[in-house]
């Protein structure tokens, strides 16, 4: 292919000390396997940077919270080093999926998604308020990884919503939205100058989802 043939040429022409960026088999990648890095290793002949496109949403009005996942526990033996390509413009929130990537480098090997997102909430929450705030809004948009979507632009929350709207479940689209706004004032509550931005994204998505839900359901 293209990519195979370019990838060849770089190898012959870069220098062998230059280090490559390699973003998994996919430019967001869901899975980065230690056979994947092998196999581009091999192919690039070089040594190789792992630039990992989450929890990245392109400057989109979305959030992708939920921990890093599909990560080998083995990569480390192929790849030199790792970057993480964080949300944009929502710099505050970008520190709950990062806690997760700092303990997957830390020990890949007992890594556990699902305990490391706890840990982070807890991290970040001084009190049992701020905790229950951030376990909500993770809840409400636990990423991509967790989804499996390919897209940085990937909403969790109104993702869930638009499917309650398209199998005409008007009880559940309400919940999602009653849900929501307890979410919201929560963080409004006990971060009044905290993760403003992200509050912002799931304001905007509350609104809007409002707005459809009137459109359906009124008149």
């Amino acid at each position: 292919t293209a990519g195979i043939r370019y990838t060849k040429e770089i190898a012959e022409k870069l220098d062998p000390e230059i280090c490559l960026y390699w973003t998994g088999p996919e430019v967001c990648s869901l899975t980065i396997t230690r056979e994947d890095a092998e196999a581009y290793k091999a192919l690039a002949k070089h040594r190789l940077f792992i630039w990992d496109n989450y929890p990245c949403n392109d400057a989109k009005p979305t959030l992708q919270l939920g921990p890093l996942m599909g990560r080998d526990a083995k990569l480390s033996a192929l790849a030199e080093g790792y970057i993480s390509n964080p949300l944009s413009p929502q710099d505050e929130a970008n520190q709950i999926p990062m806690l997760t990537i700092a303990d997957y480098l830390w020990n890949p090997e007992a890594y556990d998604p699902g305990r490391s997102i706890g840990q982070a909430v807890a991290h970040l929450g001084k009190t049992a308020g701020q905790r229950l705030a951030l376990k909500g809004l993770v809840d409400l948009y636990p990423g991509r990884l967790v989804d499996q979507s390919l897209s940085t632009g990937w909403d969790s929350f109104r993702e869930r919503f638009r499917l309650a709207l398209v199998r005409n479940l008007q009880k559940d689209a309400m919940k999602v939205i009653l849900h929501a706004q307890g979410v919201s004032r929560r963080m409004t509550r006990v971060f009044p100058d905290r993760f403003v931005r992200a509050r912002r994204v799931l304001e905007a998505d509350i609104k809007e989802m409002q707005a459809d839900y009137s459109k359906k359901y009124s008149g």
